[in-house]
């Protein structure tokens, strides 16, 4: 398994998981990654007895990084390699070149978001790989509908135990039990739009001031202007920058809903999560969202940068509570009968030609 880096987002934590199936399978696994400071996943691999191997000591990836993913193949002889970004990819299949390996690459975003040269390089070179796969129906479409698509899936089984063995978000921030409590798990870059979010959410305690926002990711570009932000449309203590976190699925008990307001996404985990979890959700209908969200069966949908219809859902499930509940357990129940880490691990264990079973 070969990727950029093991930090806290959607691709990385799939390879994880796809790994630990291997793992249960007997099938002998290493994850490889290039990032030196993107480890945070590092030890839940290596807690699990799976190889990981840091291909490189720079924040980036370099000529050195290359020839040590080179040396690497070379020398332990794998018979499958699976990549996963655009960036590995395009070494992955350089790499097949020198060491005939059998070739999967996975796709996680639309292509038009990718750097031109970058978006380029990977149509051009598409061909050097036995098999390649787009996390969702949409992403498979914006690469020209080549290869095939396999929806992300999520440990169900793994979730409910992290779930179980939770504290209550609320007890964290001492959220009143009448406190309508919103969870947001997305990184803080301006593709997921918290900026709408907030402006929604400004609007929404207009009429309804009891409602509460956590934001759980990474802090990335716009933490410090989301603060800002935050004092202009006077949040105060009303939303809640909480930060990484390690297992983000454990602050999804104890919240009533979840949303996102993102103007890009392939298949967004935080998703699937939150509605095993048993969250009704509120997003914006991008990327392989909508075949996952049934508006008004298991959430709502809005249209992208849609601070009306955003503003609206909110206050909607935010003042009902038995529609919650109901949209909640269909959600969980629409997960696991169509986006379990059983099911993705199934048809790619059959793309890696293993005669084996998904345990």
């Amino acid at each position: 398994m070969l990727i950029k880096g093991l930090g806290l987002g959607g691709a990385e934590r799939q390879v994880v998981d796809i790994a630990i199936q291997l793992q249960r399978s007997s099938v002998p696994v290493t994850v490889a990654f290039f990032l030196a400071h993107k480890r945070a996943l590092v030890a839940e691999l290596e807690a699990a007895g799976i190889e990981v191997v840091q291909l490189s000591s720079r924040r980036r990836v370099t000529f050195r990084s290359l020839w040590a993913y080179l040396c690497l193949i070379r020398q332990r002889q794998f018979t499958v390699v699976h990549s996963h970004l655009p960036i590995p990819g395009l070494v992955a299949r350089l790499g097949r070149l020198v060491a005939g390996y059998r070739l999967i690459h996975t796709e996680h975003n639309l292509l038009s978001r990718l750097n031109p040269l970058v978006a380029t390089l990977n149509r051009l070179t598409y061909w050097c790989n036995h098999e390649l796969v787009a996390c969702s129906e949409p992403v498979w479409a914006s690469m020209a509908r080549k290869g095939r698509f396999i929806d992300n899936g999520v440990d169900i089984q793994a979730i409910d135990e992290r779930l179980a063995a939770s504290s209550v978000l609320r007890r964290r921030y001492d959220f009143d039990k009448n406190q309508v409590v919103w969870v947001c798990i997305a990184n803080l870059w301006p593709k997921k739009n918290h900026r709408l979010l907030l402006h929604a959410f400004a609007r929404l305690l207009e009429s309804q001031p009891d409602v509460r926002l956590v934001l759980i990711g990474q802090d990335a570009s716009e933490r410090r202007p989301l603060e800002r932000l935050c004092l202009q449309l006077s949040l105060g203590e009303k939303v809640i920058f909480n930060g990484p976190e390690q297992n983000a699925v454990t602050l999804l008990k104890g919240a009533d809903g979840f949303v996102l307001a993102s103007d890009f996404e392939g298949l967004p985990l935080s998703l699937l999560e939150a509605m095993v979890a048993g969250l009704p959700a509120v997003c914006t209908a991008v990327g392989g969202i909508p075949g996952v969200l049934v508006d008004h069966k298991t959430g709502i949908l809005v249209e992208k940068s849609d601070l009306d219809g955003l503003t609206a859902a909110l206050s909607k499930l935010s003042a009902d509570p038995s529609l919650r509940t109901a949209y909640g357990s269909a959600g969980r129940k629409r997960v696991i009968s169509r986006y379990s880490i059983d099911e993705m691990c199934r048809q790619l264990f059959g793309l890696y030609g293993l005669e084996t079973e998904n345990k």
